[in-house]
């Protein structure tokens, strides 16, 4: 009887033991729920900006998926949403880099990297985020619109991640956003989807700048992150 005593008091204690450790287990979790319901996830579904707000503020929106309509040219050292007289632009001045997400390059050649010849053969990786594509009709008929030989231009729908880069100056004078495409000068959008596209017609470097929106930057929302 002694024994068994011993054994019963044994398994009582072992019993309050796995009870106070569930009760710390839930307490744990409790306590990761309110600390995380106090983080602001990024949104899933894409920002939609003007060019001029994006580069307004690109650390606002650094890796976060964003959808714009825009000019788009494609030739040599260029493959741009070009971008001027944006009174509040951060970046050089140049506009937005573009970049194929997926397998797909963009056969772009520029300084100091050319994103041409064969397709990679894993999706594109940029600071750690993969990249991807969707190859969809719209897409080719957004690269078979560009890819034609000379100087080409679309506007185009795209959603893309946007990499803002990081804060450069130039003599200690100009401050501004950049680390991607040509040079090195610009913020970067790698697309992942195009929504629309239509034919244009290729501005000369000496044309009059496209009517820039003055719309203001979008409201914060409470839900999302700011980098």
């Amino acid at each position: 009887m002694e024994a068994t005593s011993i054994r019963s008091v044994g398994h009582l204690r072992t019993s309050v033991a796995k009870q106070r450790v569930g009760i710390a287990a839930v307490v744990l979790l409790l306590f990761a729920g309110l600390f995380s319901s106090g983080i602001r996830a990024r949104p899933v579904e894409p920002v939609k900006l003007t060019l001029c707000q994006l580069l307004s503020d690109p650390g606002r929106y650094n890796h976060d998926m964003v959808e714009i309509t825009a000019y788009v040219e494609h030739d040599f050292e260029n493959f741009t949403m070009p971008m001027e007289g944006c009174p509040s632009q951060q970046g050089f001045g140049m506009g937005l880099w573009l970049e194929y997400g997926g397998t797909q390059k963009s056969q772009t050649k520029y300084c100091c990297t050319n994103d041409i010849g064969a397709d990679r053969n894993e999706p594109l990786v940029v600071e750690g985020i993969t990249c991807n594509l969707v190859a969809d009709a719209t897409f080719e008929q957004f690269q078979r619109l560009l890819q034609q030989r000379g100087p080409r231009a679309v506007t185009a729908t795209v959603v893309g991640r946007f990499f803002a880069g990081e804060r450069m100056s130039l003599n200690h004078k100009v401050s501004f956003w950049g680390g991607y495409g040509h040079m090195g000068v610009f913020s970067m959008v790698a697309i992942e989807r195009v929504l629309a596209v239509q034919p244009a017609t290729f501005r000369s470097p000496d044309a009059k700048p496209a009517s820039l929106s003055t719309a203001p930057l979008p409201p914060i929302d409470p839900q999302t992150v700011e980098p």
